[in-house]
């Protein structure tokens, strides 16, 4: 998978990944996205705007924070995503 980064800019989300299109949320959206570990523990479900991406815990990065576990994939998640 390629790496997927996560920014906010004036309450939009935006995705990009380095293959692939980037994506863009509004504030609504935003509020409403969630994740959660996959069922082996090998990526994380992001869900946005009712699509899903999957991806590997270590390809996750938030601003200039990249991912090397499982839990700073979701503790990174949780900064965009958390209330």
């Amino acid at each position: 998978m390629s790496l997927t980064i996560f920014t906010t800019v004036s309450n939009m989300l935006v995705i990009t990944q380095t293959t692939g299109r980037t994506r863009h949320y509004g504030s609504t959206l935003l509020k409403e996205g969630k994740f959660a570990p996959s069922g082996d523990g090998l990526s994380v479900d992001v869900t946005v705007g009712g699509e899903v991406i999957s991806i590997p815990y270590g390809d996750v990065q938030v601003n200039v924070s990249r991912a090397t576990t499982l839990s700073q994939a979701l503790t990174l998640l949780n900064s965009i995503f958390g209330v």
